[in-house]
């Protein structure tokens, strides 16, 4: 799945709960942030001079908080919510399935601090897995990335057909 159809699916999902973020492109003054998204807005702003990745890793976190809001809302959805992320968006699920594939690495306490977090496993498994951006400074072992990227397309996949029901 190419970067582009990845974001046309997270967005179709997004507008389907009236929750499409506002993008826009500018120069970051942190130094290694690629792009953010505004906790309180939803917005996402990405340094222009980035591969496409980042913004398929911005768009995950904005399905990330429309997926937990679906699943208090809607039982059905919650059941494979809980079974690929974990209970009340704990997300231990996620860090389970890369614990599984890179114990080390996962538990590693620089990476558990932001990279092996749950809501970034999956966020830089989508961004990273049609084609790894070699800029990041931390990344993860071999399979991690396109494991934890094809977990959040199946809860993806989960919550646009619950979204249609």
């Amino acid at each position: 799945m190419k970067d582009t159809d990845i974001q046309a699916l997270l967005l179709e999902y997004l507008s389907g709960r009236g929750a499409a973020p506002k993008i826009s492109y500018a120069p970051l003054l942190q130094e290694g942030v690629l792009g953010q998204r505004s906790k309180s807005t939803g917005d996402i702003t990405i340094d222009p001079r980035v591969g496409p990745g980042v913004l398929s890793h911005e768009l995950t976190h904005s399905a990330q908080s429309e997926m937990l809001m679906q699943a208090v809302e809607n039982p059905a959805f919650r059941k494979i919510y809980e079974q690929l992320y974990g209970a009340k968006g704990s997300g231990e699920k996620a860090v389970e399935t890369a614990r599984s594939l890179a114990p080390a690495w996962t538990d590693n306490p620089v990476n558990a601090a932001y990279r092996s977090s749950p809501r970034e496993l999956q966020a830089f498994g989508v961004g990273m897995s049609p084609q790894p951006d070699t800029r990041y400074e931390v990344r993860a072992p071999l399979h991690v990335d396109p494991t934890l990227a094809t977990e959040f397309m199946i809860l993806l996949d989960a919550a646009i057909r619950a979204q249609e029901q």
